[in-house]
């Protein structure tokens, strides 16, 4: 049975990453061991939101689709199926009087959206809800990255922390002073949601593109590296992403299940059709 390990300095693009192996492949094919590197930050994350209509050009759509966004995160997501932002005098919500723009939407269904609303995390717990019950998968925390090449395994594959440039942002802050008040339809109620943090208007702003991965494939003596770079983003951009943004996280799904579909011969690996 072949071992792969999964590590990225965030556990929710770690985890997601490990989710999509272990449904894209057959259990009795795969051991999957996601490394986590121990959390240093203690920023409250505030919900997000983001558009899926750019997951159309993911290689694997329809499995992302049923998988995971219909899945596994299913109870951990909110379904829109339309969306209205305004300007708007007043914050409804005490805790961010500066508040500048309304976000109305309607509560769409698995079936019908095009955009979500979550909790990141809320995501990582179901995550490693439903990872924790699978026999095939384990998991192991670690104070210093370099050690994960001393577990035993057929395929290491291994996210870098990102781009060093001269732009330094403080994103976090940047994104508590960016949130929305949220007002959701459904069924002709109304309701409030706590503030929001809208992921396209934000990245637009802060002139943040989205991930392009590219890799570094490398045979070992113990088994096959997979390095991957997110080539357009810098280390901060890049563990913003990896924390706040949902489609950040399907895209290196994607993008992992790119390259180890390349190497599932080599492997032993056996997928499944959804």
């Amino acid at each position: 049975m072949p071992t792969i390990v999964v590590f990225h300095n965030s556990s929710l693009v770690g985890c997601l990453v490990a989710a999509a192996l272990r449904l894209h492949f057959t259990a009795r094919h795969l051991k999957i061991i996601v490394v986590e590197a121990l959390e240093t930050s203690l920023t409250r994350q505030p919900y997000c939101g983001i558009s899926t209509i750019s997951n159309g050009k993911l290689h694997h759509r329809e499995f992302m689709q049923r998988a995971l966004l219909q899945g596994v995160l299913a109870r951990s997501v909110t379904y829109l199926d339309s969306i209205h932002i305004s300007e708007c005098s007043a914050s409804r919500h005490p805790e961010f009087p500066n508040a500048q723009h309304i976000f109305r939407a309607r509560v769409g269904s698995p079936n019908q959206f095009f955009a979500l609303v979550y909790h990141p995390q809320e995501l990582l717990r179901s995550l490693r809800s439903s990872l924790l019950q699978d026999p095939s998968v384990t998991f192991l925390s670690v104070v210093d990255p370099s050690s994960v090449g001393s577990i035993h395994a057929d395929c290491y594959i291994i996210f870098t922390p990102g781009e060093n440039n001269n732009k330094r942002d403080n994103l976090d802050m940047a994104a508590h002073s960016s949130l929305c008040s949220v007002e959701l339809v459904q069924r002709h109620r109304r309701a409030q949601m706590p503030p929001m943090l809208w992921l396209p208007s934000f990245k637009a702003a802060t002139q943040m593109f989205d991930a392009i991965f590219t890799s570094a494939i490398s045979p070992t003596s113990k088994g096959v590296n997979v390095d991957i770079h997110a080539i357009n983003l810098n280390i901060d951009e890049n563990k913003f992403a990896s924390r706040y943004d949902l489609n950040h996280g399907l895209k290196a799904c994607d993008y992992v299940l790119q390259l180890v579909d390349s190497l599932a011969t080599s492997l032993g690996l056996v997928s499944v059709h959804l």
